[in-house]
């Protein structure tokens, strides 16, 4: 059963999953921002690391929900990614992994990298293959790296989050 500050993590954590996603899809893309980093993947890897399977799993769903609502590939594509990223990310912080800044950067890479390899099929399958290393180059490198900047953020954030809040992670019994 959750107790009272279990409760307001969960709120915390939801209401700052909004703010980001407000803030990738509608408020970098109106300040005319060339490249805009996959901020809602970046906190999704630091808040599923501290989070069982199935709160990681909503928190995916949820973030993938909100990337849907801006995005232009078929619905339901990223909410499913980010979904199963997010089970993934839990289960292997908790049982193969420590849950360290190192750690998070390798998941978040492998996500980035993932999720770029499905974006790229999606949206550039039936195209020229001849203008894939620009394509790389000038759209998906510079929100892999802005991506990997605003990580130790958000890493930070959810981390003084978890200590204020519920330091404990949910245990199987």
């Amino acid at each position: 059963m959750n107790s009272k500050p279990q409760i307001v993590k969960h709120v915390i954590l939801v209401a700052l999953t909004v703010l980001t996603a407000l803030f990738q899809n509608s408020f970098l893309p109106a300040l005319g921002a060339r490249h805009v980093a996959w901020c809602l993947l970046a906190l999704l890897t630091a808040a599923a690391m501290r989070q069982t399977e199935l709160s990681a799993a909503a928190y995916g769903l949820l973030a993938g929900l909100l990337w849907d609502i801006a995005s232009p590939l078929p619905d339901g594509v990223i909410a499913l990614f980010l979904t199963v990223y997010a089970c993934a990310c839990s289960l292997l912080a908790r049982y193969l992994f420590r849950r360290t800044l190192l750690t998070a950067a390798v998941f978040c890479g492998g996500g980035c990298a993932v999720w770029f390899t499905l974006s790229l099929l999606l949206n550039c399958a039936a195209k020229d293959f001849g203008a894939l290393p620009g394509v790389i180059l000038r759209c998906y490198l510079p929100s892999f790296l802005l991506t990997a900047l605003a990580l130790p953020v958000y890493e930070y954030a959810v981390r003084a989050i978890e200590t204020r809040f519920g330091a404990k992670t949910a245990k199987l019994t």
